[in-house]
């Protein structure tokens, strides 16, 4: 909706009057259209328009939402008027409604306006409301536009800039002039503020860059000894009314804190990593006396109404005075000087701006966990090279990098048979793929159940950055059985990094991971290093079980294992499943000894129904598994081919090999829309590594998918 505005300068002391039209969209031939003036008489501040206010205008027999576009008010900058008023500061405002149509309608209906005061951040609470009315009996000068009445309001001395609701409204009145009935209102917002004088608009500002945070024990300034720390960060916002030259910068020890040479030396300052003047090594130690200046060549050009970003930098004593404790504010600025570059005016800024909160800390710290992407539980051949068996994260804290210098793994022992022959060439290798230390032969057993390897890092430490994560996996080649020597299968490994000591055999604490700062040099204790999420809670952190066989079996559904609408039948193919033997050092065979799978058929059996398992092919030969299902009964359950009174005959599958296994059901008594599924569920395979003979996991269940479904 456009807004028109006209304005007519006056002499010194006269009125400026502005006016203000609101259309609708509508035509003015049929819409009437509501229009406000706003004269500023004696007053010194200025006026405009601010966020769009929706307002009902409800004037003769049109109804029309309007919306007040934003506007300027101009009022008279003149320096003298502006001071003599600063104290009076009386407003007095004249408001017009402006018709499209002709004046004598408007004539004899009482107008009335009130004022309300909405102090500046308190809107629309505290309010104050300056009512004002008056009946119109006559038209004003000029009158085919417009009836006018006035009222005054003298803003608050202590309060700058308002916010001003005019609100406009006629009705029928009595023979008293009283409204009786009001009929139509508007309402305009207006932003009431003195003018600013040349010379505030001509100077810069500055303020705490809030986008560098302030410290604290969580989130530091930095370590002992570290240097090139950012402390502190601020912005210089430039003159409004022209570019500026900036020729000096002062900043100062804090007014309630430890002076900066306390903790720091070698203080400067950076605009995009350019150094602003000089670097000053030696600050205030002791009594607080001259600030420090820095002074660029050539001068900072800091364009009107631009800003930019200054950072400051320090390096941290190896001692400092006040580690642990907050320094609140680290700095402060004292003053920025500057120049007009058109006027050659002062611009400079003196106002104390205390800066960002500072936290010195003695050491960095570290947090060990086992990542999300650790490998999981699963079985494992012999003969395996480069197997992974873990992957943990360490991050350092945002204090300073850390050096890893040392690494411990532990592992767990468990199973048939805990030998530490089965794992051999324990290697750590990060994210990369690069390796990280030496590869170690073998395990040292820490008793029957324990054992660890230690990674010395000797060409030089792992680093992380602050604030950075490093992940590195643990593997390792699995010893064949003949190299083993064992005389069962099933070893279980579970390796982890222990809280602080890994060998509780020998007197003092073991700890797992060996690191200092690379900054502050000073090695990480057992209260730097967390392990686990919780700051409260150190545990060591467990990585997945292994479990080490000869071989191992894999089961998947055949890709014509039927999953669609069929039609019952006295033995119909339910399911085709492949079961593999993976091709091992040694080929040893697998033995499969039982195949189960769960039934969940919605019919009910008018007879006794059979299911057979067959291997390869339907022929009664191959036949290894029956059960009957009694009369009356539902497919609900496991097959249960291998129990007291029936045997799933064992089949040997050969390493690298595979054999299908076909799995059949009577489902004559299926009815229309009935449904089977068929699922193989873990503990339903039981199978043999030509050691181990009653072996109930495979890696490979559940299938893909999961569950198949037959519909009839």
């Amino acid at each position: 909706m456009p807004t028109k505005q006209k304005s007519r300068g006056a002499k010194k002391g006269a009125k400026t009057q502005t006016k203000v039209v609101v259309k609708t969209g509508v035509k003015t031939s049929t819409l009437v259209a509501l229009a406000w003036a706003v004269a500023f008489a004696s007053m010194g501040m200025a006026a405009s328009a601010v966020t769009p206010t929706p307002a009902k205008h409800l004037i003769g027999s049109f109804t029309e939402t309007v919306h007040v576009l934003q506007s300027d008010y101009i009022a008279s900058t003149n320096p003298t008027h502006i001071k003599t008023h600063k104290v009076k500061r009386e407003g007095r405002f004249a408001f017009y409604i402006q018709t499209a149509k002709k004046s004598a309608q408007v004539k004899n209906r009482r107008y009335a306006f009130s004022l309300i005061n909405y102090p500046q951040g308190s809107e629309p609470a505290n309010n104050t409301t300056v009512p004002s009315s008056a009946t119109i009996t006559q038209l004003a000068r000029r009158a085919q536009w417009g009836i006018a009445t006035k009222l005054s309001w003298t803003p608050p001395t202590a309060q700058r800039t308002s916010y001003v609701d005019i609100i406009g409204f006629t009705g029928v009145a009595n023979s008293r002039g009283q409204v009786v009935q009001a009929d139509d209102y508007a309402i305009i917002r207006l932003k009431l503020q003195e003018p600013e004088t040349p010379s505030a608009r001509n100077t810069i500002s500055v303020v705490k860059n809030i986008a560098f945070a302030d410290r604290n024990s969580s989130n530091p300034t930095g370590v002992a000894n570290q240097t090139n720390v950012k402390i502190a960060s601020f912005i210089i916002q430039g003159s409004r009314s022209e570019a500026v030259d900036i020729t000096r910068v002062a900043l100062k020890d804090a007014p309630n804190g430890p002076v900066v040479g306390a903790n720091f030396q070698n203080l400067k300052i950076m605009r995009n990593n350019t150094p602003i003047g000089h670097t000053i090594g030696t600050l205030n130690n002791g009594v607080s006396t001259n600030p420090y200046t820095f002074d660029p060549s050539p001068a900072l050009r800091i364009a009107r109404d631009e800003s930019f970003i200054v950072d400051v930098y320090a390096d941290i004593k190896s001692n400092p005075t006040t580690s642990a404790t907050l320094l609140n504010p680290v700095i402060a600025v004292d003053a920025i000087y500057a120049t007009g570059f058109d006027t050659g005016s002062d611009s400079s800024n003196e106002s104390d701006v205390n800066l960002q909160t500072g936290y010195i800390v003695n050491n960095g710290t570290l947090r060990v966990t086992v990542d999300a992407n650790t490998p999981v539980s699963q079985q494992l051949v012999m003969g395996s090279t480069r197997v992974p068996l873990a992957t943990f994260q360490i991050t350092a804290g945002i204090a300073e990098p850390v050096n890893l210098d040392e690494i411990v793994i532990s592992d767990l022992l468990r199973g048939e048979a805990r030998d530490l022959a089965t794992l051999k060439n324990i290697r750590l290798v990060d994210e990369q793929g690069a390796q990280m230390g030496t590869t170690i032969g073998s395990l040292y057993a820490i008793g029957s159940s324990t054992a660890f390897a230690r990674f010395n890092f000797v060409n030089g430490p792992e680093t992380i950055a602050a604030g950075q994560t490093k992940r590195f996996t643990v593997e390792a080649d699995i010893t064949n059985f003949l190299e083993s020597g064992v005389p069962k299968t099933g070893q279980q490994h579970q390796i982890f990094l222990a809280a602080y000591d890994y060998d509780p055999q020998t007197s003092g604490n073991q700890p797992s991971i060996r690191a200092s700062g690379a900054a502050s040099g000073a090695s990480l204790g057992q209260n730097a290093i967390t392990y686990g999420e919780q700051e409260s809670v150190n545990t060591g952190q467990h990585a997945n079980t292994m479990t080490i066989y000869r071989t191992k079996l894999g089961l998947r559904w055949a890709a014509d294992t039927p999953s669609r609408a069929v039609n019952g039948a006295s033995e119909q193919t339910v399911a085709k499943i492949v079961v593999s033997n993976t091709a091992n050092v040694g080929s040893y065979d697998a033995t499969l000894i039982t195949l189960d799978v769960t039934l969940n058929g919605t019919f009910r059996h008018t007879e006794p129904r059979r299911v057979r398992a067959y291997k390869d092919a339907i022929v009664s030969a191959n036949q290894v598994a029956e059960n009957t299902w009694a009369a009356g009964s539902t497919y609900e359950g496991s097959t249960g081919f291998e129990s007291s009174n029936r045997i799933f005959n064992d089949t040997l599958i050969a390493a690298g090999a595979s054999r299908t296994f076909i799995i059949t059901a009577d489902t004559t008594d299926a009815t229309i829309n009935s449904r089977l599924t068929v699922r193989v569920n873990q503990g339903q395979v039981v199978w043999s590594d030509g050691i181990l003979t009653n072996i109930k996991e495979v890696n490979s269940i559940p299938l893909s998918p999961e569950v198949q479904t037959l519909t009839y």
